[in-house]
């Protein structure tokens, strides 16, 4: 059974490193910044600067300063971007569609893998349960040569056959060669 549990742990390790749901969900988030980004070609774009340029001294012969000051806004909206933004737009549906068909696809997997895990778990189950019976059939099989060599109906050869198949199921390499 140690083998068993150690397979157990193993795999529940394995299973959380490949299919960790925060990987699969940052695809989602991947795909809604996409969508705002290319929603965010429908908007107008503002820009504004301020700039002051004061001197230490004169610049002229009077002692008066030359400070310069400016000021600008900028309003900026793309009315036409030969099909650009629109095809941003477009595709941003197509990449969430993308997004939620990775994490449907990821989640699908890792409900396989437990599926196919847990029956491995069950049969491996049953294979010990088979070996302990193998076991205890040719153990009960060399009991009744060894009787049988005493009432002279088997010979030596028998009770030998008996014994090396009652040690090899006996052994614990055989055991764990069906886990």
């Amino acid at each position: 059974m140690t083998d068993l549990s150690t397979y157990t742990r193993s795999s529940r390790t394995h299973f959380t490193e490949q299919f960790s749901p925060r990987s699969l969900r940052q695809e989602t988030i991947k795909a809604y910044a996409f969508k705002i980004q290319a929603d965010g070609t429908l908007l107008p774009s503002i820009t504004a600067d301020a700039g002051l340029d004061k001197q230490k001294e004169s610049t002229t012969n009077d002692g008066a300063r030359n400070d310069n000051k400016t000021t600008a806004v900028t309003l900026e909206q793309i009315i036409y971007s030969g099909g650009k933004n629109s095809a941003l737009r477009d595709q941003s549906k197509q990449v969430k569609s993308m997004a939620e068909m990775i994490i449907a696809d990821g989640e699908n997997n890792a409900v396989g893998e437990l599926y196919a895990r847990f029956y491995n778990v069950l049969l491996q189950k049953e294979r010990i349960k088979a070996e302990e019976s193998a076991v205890r059939t040719s153990e009960q099989h060399l009991k009744e040569v060894q009787r049988m060599r005493e009432l002279g109906l088997a010979n030596s050869l028998e009770v030998i056959r008996g014994t090396a198949a009652c040690h090899e199921y006996g052994q614990p390499e055989h055991r764990k060669r069906a886990v």
